[in-house]
């Protein structure tokens, strides 16, 4: 019914809610609340204040004391956090300190000692280390063949919607602060403490007290035990923590 997927919740400004009622994807509530899993869970319950979100059929959206300007795509969850929003300071601050780009994936990141020390990268999120190689002009011996080269393409440049995204199966769970993130199908941020300014791949997650801002994952990169983590690009399979 409409009253057991969307109860105990305010709204406000523009929110496109979803519901399923009926059909093959309408989600019946098990009889047990001990067996009750995130699919059992679908629908919009307990929320101090939804704001300006879109919350597609089949999201979870439970316990949270605000959710502002995301989009919770089917079977993507945001259970027991804090304040879950996407404002357009957060945005201009990340694009400003370090060219933060979500919608290109990309930011720019300081290398290490191992590439001369204190020289700035532009990483995309799906970049190898050849790519960085390439981008920091180096030969096969480690050496610089060119100076790195500034391009301005704010003409061409594609602009993300100032929305946080969570693709199907992807989740934010029993987080205080989450500001300016995408999440990737199958990736999640669970029982961080602050989360800004990041993008995470398939099965990428952030956990355990991490706090962390302008950060880059691939796929399966974990953040975990306390780490406190800035400015950082993880490749695949790689862990901090």
């Amino acid at each position: 019914s409409l009253k057991a997927q969307v109860r105990n919740t305010c709204f406000g400004g523009s929110v496109l809610l979803g519901i399923l009622l009926d059909g093959p994807d309408a989600t019946v509530p098990s009889s047990s609340a001990a067996a009750r899993t995130l699919s059992d869970m679908v629908g919009v319950s307990n929320n101090g204040l939804v704001q300006n979100s879109i919350l597609e059929p089949g999201c979870c959206v439970h316990n949270n004391s605000e959710v502002f300007d995301t989009h919770a795509m089917k079977y993507a969850s945001i259970i027991g956090c804090g304040t879950v929003d996407c404002p357009a300071e957060a945005i201009a601050k990340s694009a400003k300190k370090c060219s933060f780009d979500m919608a290109q994936g990309s930011m720019d990141v300081e290398v290490g000692p191992e590439a001369g020390g204190g020289r700035v990268v532009n990483a995309k999120v799906e970049s190898t280390l050849v790519d960085v190689c390439h981008e920091l002009k180096m030969d096969s011996n480690g050496g610089t063949s060119a100076p790195l080269m500034i391009v301005d393409s704010n003409n061409n440049a594609v602009v993300a919607p100032s929305m946080n995204v969570l693709c199907p199966h992807s989740s934010i769970h029993h987080t205080p602060k989450t500001s300016h993130v995408h999440l990737l199908p199958h990736s999640s941020i669970h029982s961080a403490t602050s989360v800004t300014s990041s993008l995470l791949l398939p099965h990428s997650t952030i956990k355990n007290g991490c706090t962390v801002s302008h950060a880059l994952l691939q796929w399966n990169a974990t953040l975990t035990s306390h780490s406190d983590a800035h400015h950082v690009f993880l490749m695949e399979q790689s862990e901090v923590g």
